[in-house]
């Protein structure tokens, strides 16, 4: 019987719940509510780097550092923020000497006409891809100069951990809307090709001047008539900007001394060496978009290639483009203009920078301890220790003390006494005569 009370005042003791919520009620919120907490408010005043790093280390749950200066711009901890652009932007084929290389006949030459040929549209096609070297590169400077006026708002200063994710994540955003805006450009530019396709350049890749003649009439005249580029792809018609054919070496030849059907004028056209990866169509920067230079990777074929532009006035020994070792197949210039012709970017940010310029004066931070068995009875031994030593303080003294008031109350009792006066006794005797 005492045993069974024993154990029902336990299981009672047990349950207990001095802080019972009605909204929490699964078993681990329960059983925090059994045992009350004792919570504790930290102040640090002037916190530098390395004190905050050490609180957020035990603390991040409770942690508050306010800061100063709630927004700051991104130029006040990021220090750079640099693209390395393709090296297609920075070789030989975009200078100067390469286009005075290419450039060195005047297109009223008739051996250099036909429109297919490399030595007549080179100095046009190698232009265009310098062009969208430098327009990248400007579209990169004016944007950079958005970002770095971005501005950052924190309250409270973030953990480094949260600081780099936000200036990753800015600076992706900061290269997708960057590469978009480049290539909504671009697009724009191919579709005012598009709407006038009827206009004739000046390389006569979409339309070339025809002598035609009526024998009917017996009359003739001169007539613009569109090139016959393959309807592959997206080329539907002969004249659309996405027609496109490799460009190469053509010699004019006789209609007897060739198979070709290549018209020029009165001759035919015929291919002696293909440049691959230079592309040639209506719309010269739809063309370049399209190449992807592979000719220029190849040390043999760019020999090749300079063989017959050794006459050239302005003789230039260009240096062949590295295949990327990563690549599976080379790149179009319409893949590098979707990444803005940038293979890497690097940004430089300083946490001890963004740190600073928040500027917090004070953290706070909050220290909770739960009152489970183990600490209720270190508490509790802590608690009797403690009385017993402040009894040891207090009553040792003050017991002493009371000896001592009794000892002098003694003496002063017992010097007392012995001062005290005796009567003496007198003896009246009977005296007979």
């Amino acid at each position: 019987m005492p045993s069974n009370w024993f154990l029902e005042f336990k299981t009672k003791i047990k349950h207990i719940n001095l802080f019972k919520d009605i909204d929490e009620t699964n078993e681990e919120d329960i059983k925090n509510q059994k045992y009350p907490q004792l919570s504790f408010l930290f102040l640090v005043e002037q916190p530098s780097l390395s004190d905050y790093k050490q609180l957020e280390e035990k603390y991040s749950n409770t942690l508050l550092c306010p800061c100063t200066s709630v927004s700051n711009e991104y130029n006040k901890f990021i220090s750079s923020f640099t693209p390395t652009f393709n090296q297609v932007c920075l070789s030989d084929f975009v200078s100067d000497e390469w286009l005075n290389y290419v450039n060195y006949r005047l297109f009223l030459e008739p051996q250099y006409h036909f429109y297919w040929d490399f030595r007549h549209l080179a100095y046009g096609f190698f232009a265009m891809l310098r062009t969208l070297c430098v327009l990248a590169k400007q579209t990169i400077d004016d944007e950079l100069i958005s970002f770095y006026s971005t501005i950052l708002l924190t309250e409270n200063i973030i953990s480094e951990d949260i600081f780099l994710a936000n200036i990753n994540a800015s600076r992706d955003q900061f290269i997708n809307a960057s590469a978009t805006d480049f290539m909504i450009t671009l697009d724009s530019v191919i579709l005012m090709g598009l709407v006038s396709n009827a206009v004739i350049n000046r390389l006569e890749t979409n339309w070339q001047l025809s002598i035609w003649l009526s024998s009917y009439y017996n009359l003739f005249g001169p007539a613009w008539a569109g090139q016959a580029y393959s309807l592959v792809g997206n080329c539907v018609y002969p004249t659309s900007v996405y027609c496109s054919i490799t460009t190469g070496i053509y010699l004019r030849k006789l209609p007897n001394e060739t198979s070709s059907n290549l018209t020029w004028a009165n001759y035919r056209a015929e291919l002696q060496f293909e440049v691959p990866g230079v592309l040639v169509g209506p719309f010269i920067l739809h063309s370049v978009l399209q190449s992807n230079l592979s000719c220029l990777y190849n040390e043999s074929c760019l020999s090749k290639l300079n063989t017959y532009l050794n006459d050239s006035l302005s003789p230039f020994n260009a240096t062949p483009l590295t295949v990327p070792s990563s690549a599976q197949s080379l790149p179009t210039i319409d893949d590098l203009t979707k990444k803005l012709m940038v293979d890497f970017w690097q940004l430089n940010s300083s946490y001890q920078h963004y740190f600073n310029a928040c500027n917090p004066l004070t953290c706070t931070y909050t220290y909770t301890h739960q009152f489970d068995s183990l600490f209720i009875i270190t508490t509790v031994i802590s608690f009797i220790g403690g009385i017993v030593t402040i009894l040891m303080i207090v009553i040792l003294p003050t017991v002493k003390f009371l000896r001592k008031k009794v000892k002098t109350f003694n003496r002063l009792l017992s010097s007392s006494s012995s001062s005290e006066v005796v009567p003496h006794e007198t003896n009246i005797g009977t005296y007979c005569n």
